[in-house]
């Protein structure tokens, strides 16, 4: 029932905010979890279409060295970072936690505008001012940390108790990846009318504004207590019938300590289910690396690849909508694991396959060329077949993104704090994945044929372990309540 529309022992509706009046209809929809997911992606949507332009053309702003060291840094302090995001999540609150983690990203932006006045505009040769953006990276990755973990728990509760969270993920992730896709084709536009490819004073300044204007957003984001349909709400809804029964009240921040809240995120290493699923969400970070940075740059030009990443992410928002559509299909039957989340993972590694059987023939190719020679695509095979490799690399990533978090929404259905460590786990691992990546992705420290084998045999090896965990066994969701506020709500009823 509708925590808002006069259930028994609800309180009287807060007022309607002011952005609403006369537009009823429109924030009425603007309330529901769909809705709150909606602007929850348009908030990314600004603050990644300036980072993924700056992380795709990394080795062309700032010069292959300085590029990977940055991103190996970012990813190096995410993950540690990664450790303590659960407990400052759930005890400032998932906007707040958002908006902080916003302004890290905007820290890499103000570092490699200084880096860019300071190296005169070279923005690709070496220079003694390096450490200033690789320090932005570093403060990025806490921010990184902070900010995915928030939004995590944040989605998660907007869902109605898993059974719409991987249509809910889907959605977030279309828009999201929207921001990719208008991302790298305004940055072909730069790069196709500009003969510097180190960037500008203007460009720097317009990344910094997207950032600002989506962590700005955070602050109109609503508590997803109020919520229509949410796990929140209906959590609520169940503390209200508790304390008028019981006179026993439930807060829904952590009353924890934060060493309390560290240690239970450090207890999900010694869950076998963590374990077996920590290969797959290495995999996810681990991968992009090669794909994007090492295949696109010595496969693409600068022009073509910025319409390449377009296509990779295009397909990530369909493969998005693919995989959300399938897993919620089982959720509603009443089975948390069940034949959809096997053929996901399926679909998975099928293309996922095909996607690196396409890159060996790449690297073959590459290989044969004489050590002048340019390796860029030409001609309507060679680029006909470039293309398909990016666009299955792009739907396959999106279908096992989808999964970690729609697994992880049903695993814990009702638990949001749980839900934000399991969250900070799988990001913490993920991006243990990305900073190995970006730390290899130079080719004299590995080959790239290398590359490609270790990075298909971890996705060949994690969707093997993945599968693993699916022989839990399918059990019908329960209802969506606090553990703690249900059992004493059971108990209350039976008196």
């Amino acid at each position: 029932q509708d925590s808002r529309k006069g259930a028994p022992g609800q309180q009287n509706p807060s007022p309607t905010p002011l952005l609403s009046l006369g537009l009823p209809g429109m924030w009425e929809r603007l309330r529901t979890g769909t809705g709150q997911t909606a602007l929850l992606g348009c908030l990314f949507f600004f603050v990644f279409m300036a980072y993924f332009m700056i992380q795709g053309f990394s080795a062309t702003l700032y010069g292959p060295k300085l590029g990977a060291d940055m991103e190996a840094t970012l990813y190096l302090t995410f993950t540690i970072s990664c450790f303590i995001a659960p407990s400052v999540v759930n005890k400032l609150g998932c906007r707040l936690s958002m908006f902080l983690g916003m302004m890290g990203y905007a820290s890499l932006v103000a570092a490699s505008l200084l880096y860019f006045v300071l190296n005169e505009g070279k923005g690709s040769v070496a220079s003694p001012f390096s450490w200033i953006v690789i320090l932005g990276g570093a403060v990025l990755g806490v921010g990184a940390a902070l900010l995915w973990t928030a939004q995590g728990r944040l989605l998660l509760e907007y869902s109605s108790g898993g059974t719409d969270a991987g249509q809910l993920w889907a959605l977030f992730w279309g828009i999201f990846n929207l921001s990719a896709v208008a991302g790298g084709l305004m940055t072909a536009t730069y790069f196709a009318a500009h003969d510097s490819n180190t960037g500008s004073v203007d460009l720097y300044v317009l990344f910094l504004a997207l950032i600002l204007a989506g962590a700005t957003g955070t602050f109109f984001l609503m508590d997803p207590k109020e919520v229509s349909g949410s796990t929140a709400a209906t959590q609520v809804a169940d503390a209200e019938r508790l304390a008028e029964r019981t006179g026993i009240t439930s807060g829904r921040l952590t009353t924890s300590s934060w060493a309390e809240e560290v240690l239970e995120t450090f207890r999900l290493f010694g869950r076998p289910r963590y374990m077996a699923l920590a290969c797959i969400y290495f995999y996810t970070g681990f991968n992009q690396p090669y794909q994007i940075v090492v295949m696109g740059h010595r496969v693409f030009a600068p022009a073509v690849l910025g319409l390449q990443l377009s296509l990779f992410y295009a397909a990530e928002i369909v493969g998005g909508v693919v995989a959300g559509r399938m897993l919620d299909a089982g959720t509603q039957q009443g089975s948390a694991r069940g034949g959809n989340a096997k053929a996901c993972l399926t679909l998975f590694a099928f293309l996922m396959g095909l996607g690196y059987w396409l890159a060996v023939r790449q690297e073959i190719r590459l290989a044969s060329l004489h050590e002048t020679d340019v390796g860029h695509v030409s001609g309507f095979a060679q680029m006909a077949m470039a293309s398909a490799m990016m666009l299955i690399w792009g739907f396959s990533d999106s279908q096992i993104q989808t999964y970690v978090m729609w697994d992880i929404g049903v695993a814990h259905a009702g638990d949001g704090a749980t839900q934000a460590r399991a969250v900070g786990f799988y990001k913490m691992v993920q991006s243990a994945g990305w900073s190995l990546g970006f730390l290899l992705s130079p080719t004299w420290r590995l080959s790239a044929f290398w590359q490609c084998g270790l990075t298909s045999f971890v996705g060949c090896l994690g969707f093997g372990l993945a599968c693993l965990t699916l022989t839990e066994g399918s059990k019908p969701l329960d209802s969506v309540r606090v553990p703690a506020v249900a059992k004493h709500l059971d108990s209350a009823k039976k008196h």
